[in-house]
């Protein structure tokens, strides 16, 4: 039975994820769900912040963004999602319509539209190997609901409409402001035939000169103007019949709606809006996007993956050059990874690319990547320096240690923490106690996550791996997070080097 695209069991509970959530800001998502929204054309916001709380529904929307992957799928899904969704949204906007006889009528067009959108979907993916539970069940529900009676009755209805409709054939008379409609009129020379005859012999290609003018109308938003008004209002005393059978359906079928259907077609916004915003990336940057393999306990890794919210920014500039990609890997052993390095070298970011993949893994679609292996973490927790300034009642360092102990409170071995220049407005002495403090309580819940920080000595804590952001012989930074023993004085010698600074240049100069 199918119910939803995106819930195996659309009643269960969800986690919804609240607008204040540092995560959102942290991690960047606030941005990255706006940006999909404006390159994909869709509203997938919605969507974003309700995460599921199983594997079961991970899997389930994985296989569905698996089945997407076939670009025949892909474009039949995006087509029918398209299709339906102007439907929908000139639906809502029915009642606004006027004359009456005009909205009846765009409501018949709408559901004859809607019937052949969903016939298209069903024929066009009837031969392609769909293997999601989700979208063979929704098209197994397509498939019974327009072969349902009612559904075959409406089809019938619509179709003996449009054919009436088409019979009628009328000639205008226009005087001035007078309008005069007759009905079924008697067929006439038409101006073309006349002005062949009387101007023929004057041109090479009267064909040409016949060639239809394109006049560029704009229409009112939503009603007809007053000429079109009066024209209806006239064909209405001359067609009786075929307006009386529209407001028979009108009064029948204006309420007429599928729960499921609709609720389906947002959903599915979801899915070709987020596939889009990848393949756009994939194209224009040569990046890989990957579905992860979810494991419950061992190493995690992703490779080739890079900050989400960074390469849609860059789709507006064309600029592939700053997309660097980084390995994650997370050793069971050693949950934390310790990351340091000069200023403005890519740590936060490589944070934020981490913390993303474990948050849009949670919504069940690729990640940036070649390949991954994560655990699903129930909750994600941020901790990102931040300016806010101090009052008369507390301090920086008080709102650090009150924020870090609401997060140690709350987590459990299913979490995953990120700490981003933690205690960064005290001294290095007391940050560096107060860092390993918090080290060796999260390490007491089996929490995982990563510490970007300037403390070389968190990298001796127990149960630790330590990063370092590279830079070239140069001193120019490469944006790369490898493993490597804390050691800023690496970068101190290579700037110095490269300014010619060293104690041997120094003292060179003297000698000289």
């Amino acid at each position: 039975m199918f119910n939803s695209l995106l819930f195996k069991n659309k009643d269960e509970p969800k986690t919804i994820i609240v607008q204040n959530d540092p995560i959102l800001q942290d991690l960047n998502l606030d941005e990255l769900f706006q940006q999909v929204d404006e390159f994909s054309g869709y509203s997938t916001k919605n969507f974003d912040y309700q995460l599921p709380q199983n594997l079961d529904d991970v899997n389930y929307r994985q296989a569905i963004f698996d089945d997407l992957i076939d670009p025949d799928i892909y474009q039949a899904l995006v087509n029918f999602t398209d299709k339906m969704i102007d439907c929908l949204n000139q639906k809502s906007q029915l009642e606004r319509l006027d004359p009456l006889a005009y909205r009846q009528h765009v409501l018949v067009s709408l559901w004859d539209q809607q019937l052949k959108a969903i016939n298209e979907l069903v024929e066009e993916l009837a031969d392609q190997s769909i293997t999601s539970e989700g979208l063979r069940s929704f098209l197994q529900y397509l498939n019974d609901f327009q072969k349902s009676s009612e559904i075959e009755q409406l089809r019938e209805v619509i179709a003996d409409i449009n054919q009436k409709f088409s019979k009628i054939y009328y000639r205008l008379y226009l005087s001035g402001r007078n309008v005069t409609v007759e009905s079924d009129p008697q067929p006439r020379e038409s101006f073309d035939e006349r002005f062949k005859k009387l101007f023929g012999g004057l041109f090479e290609d009267t064909d040409k000169m016949l060639a239809p003018i394109k006049i560029k109308h704009t229409p009112a938003p939503f009603n007809m103007n007053n000429l079109q008004t009066s024209i209806i209002s006239q064909l209405i005393k001359l067609y009786p019949d075929q307006f009386a059978q529209l407001n028979e359906f009108y009064g029948k079928y204006r309420s007429f709606h599928n729960d499921r259907i609709q609720l389906a077609v947002q959903e599915l916004t979801f899915y070709v809006g987020w596939a889009k915003v990848e393949k756009m990336i994939s194209q224009e940057f040569g990046l890989d996007f990957t579905l992860p393999k979810v494991t419950v306990d061992g190493e995690q890794s992703i490779s080739d993956s890079f900050d989400f919210s960074m390469a849609v920014k860059n789709l507006s500039d064309k600029d592939s050059d700053s997309i660097v990609t980084n390995d994650y890997h997370l050793l069971p052993d050693r949950p934390f990874l310790i990351i340091s390095g000069p200023n403005q070298g890519g740590k936060t970011t490589y944070a934020r690319m981490v913390g993303q993949a474990y948050y849009l893994l949670r919504l069940g679609m690729p990640i940036p990547g070649s390949q991954a292996i994560l655990q699903l973490k129930n909750k994600i927790f941020t901790h990102f320096d931040r300016q806010e300034s101090s009052n008369k009642l507390s301090g920086l360092l008080e709102i650090d240690v009150q924020r870090i102990h609401d997060i140690i409170d709350q987590v459990d071995d299913h979490s995953f923490v990120v700490l981003n220049e933690l205690f960064s407005s005290t001294s290095e002495e007391d940050a560096t106690e107060l860092g390993k403090r918090v080290l060796t309580a999260l390490m007491k819940k089996n929490v995982c996550g990563i510490y970007v920080t300037f403390l070389e000595a968190l990298g001796d804590h127990p149960g630790v791996q330590t990063l370092m952001s590279q830079v070239d012989d140069q001193a120019q930074r490469t944006f790369k997070i490898v493993p490597a023993d804390l050691n800023g004085k690496a970068y101190t010698s290579i700037l110095l080097a490269n300014y010619h600074l060293t104690t041997d240049d120094i003292e060179g100069r003297f000698q000289k």
